[in-house]
């Protein structure tokens, strides 16, 4: 990922970005923390008796972290009903039950002391289930009777991007932030190399390509995506994602060895170390490229920070598991709460300027947007 601009933070900044940053994980960018720090207090200290205007010519950024504010008893009373009412409506009630979740958790998260909404519709996401159970059918019914002809569907596919760009469209416009909806512009073109064309080279490559297509799938998602009027920007490189996917993997090769010794006395020693090789593997990749992504995103001035740890988060997978396993599945609320508050903390956004007057001009923006994804959409997008 291409190192942010340092020379523009403030000392204050760059303080507190050298406290955070992974000096292990990212040396170079560590380096040039320090060189700036040098060079902004060799600034400061000749710029002493100027006037006021070089004084101010760093402006103080006000850091805000995100907050996850549920508890898992309030969860899972929601969790449970949900659950419940799933399996007695046979499915149906699964579409309330995703608004009734997500309302939940986003309305529970908060960013300088207002929470997100979620907007969407049951009946729209239940329309896009039941094209989504149909097709489902269809296809395993001609895999069953006429097994030379499931080929057929996959003339679908070219239909995937399709899919994936309209229900990025739904998700971020059914989310608002202080009256403020976010949106996606991304189109059919734009999602077509990613989500199809790449994809479809990763046999030849070894599967070498797959962190270079999980860059590009995220800079379509962030680089299209926009709060009101608002763009937000996405600045890395595929040699930090390679980085993240090399180091998980060779984690998990190592953990492969260990539970070959450790199958050879006790084969269950085996299976247990390969599951914890395979848990450490997805934490530390979740964690680097959830920091990747976030460290490198910017809106208009303002920008983001994360701090995630895969040790921590393997630590959090590891309780969730053991605890969702022994309580056959009745922890799952309390781990989904774990989650979320761990994620949150490690989040901060930092304001240039003035947050609320920011916020006033794009809901201006924002009001001159129509509503132009109607239910037909809405049904084909919640899939």
């Amino acid at each position: 990922m291409d190192n942010p601009n340092y020379q523009n933070y403030s000392l204050e900044e760059l303080y507190d970005a050298l406290e955070h940053v992974n000096e292990e994980e990212y040396p170079e960018r560590t380096e040039i923390i320090r060189r700036c720090i040098t060079e902004k207090e060799r600034g400061r200290d000749a710029s002493k008796g100027t006037s006021q205007e070089q004084n101010n010519a760093y402006v103080m950024t006000k850091a805000r972290t995100f907050e996850f504010h549920g508890n898992w008893q309030e969860y899972f009373k929601i969790w449970i009903v949900n659950v419940g009412l799933s399996i007695i409506t046979l499915g149906i009630y699964s579409a309330w039950a995703k608004v009734r979740s997500k309302k939940y958790f986003y309305g529970n998260t908060l960013l300088d002391g207002s929470a997100f909404e979620y907007l969407a519709k049951p009946v729209a996401i239940l329309k896009g289930r039941i094209i989504a159970v149909i097709f489902l059918i269809g296809y395993l019914s001609v895999d069953y009777f006429y097994p030379l002809y499931s080929w057929i569907f996959v003339v679908a596919l070219p239909a995937l991007p399709l899919l994936i760009t309209r229900s990025l469209k739904f998700r971020l416009r059914n989310t608002m932030y202080r009256n403020v909806r976010f949106n996606y512009h991304g189109k059919y073109a734009d999602a077509l190399m990613a989500w199809t064309a790449l994809p479809v080279l990763l046999p030849f490559t070894l599967f070498l390509l797959y962190p270079y297509i999980v860059l590009k799938r995220k800079m379509l998602f962030i680089n299209f995506s926009s709060f009101g009027a608002t763009r937000f920007k996405l600045n890395a490189i595929s040699g930090d994602f390679y980085s993240v996917y090399f180091r998980a993997g060779g984690i998990y090769f190592l953990s492969a060895i260990i539970s070959g010794f450790l199958s050879s006395a006790f084969v269950w020693l085996g299976v247990v170390a390969i599951a914890f090789g395979y848990l450490y593997m997805t934490a530390s990749i979740h964690a680097g490229i959830n920091n990747i992504v976030i460290n490198g995103t910017t809106l208009d001035s303002h920008r983001f920070e994360s701090n995630m740890y895969g040790d921590e988060l393997f630590g959090i997978y590891v309780m969730n598991l053991i605890a969702i396993v022994s309580t056959l599945g009745l922890a799952t609320p309390w781990a989904m709460v774990r989650v979320a508050k761990y994620r949150a903390s490690c989040t901060k956004m930092y304001v240039h300027g003035d947050l609320s007057h920011y916020i006033d001009q794009a809901l201006d923006d924002d009001q001159a947007f129509g509503e132009e994804i109607g239910e037909v959409f809405d049904m084909e997008i919640a899939l």
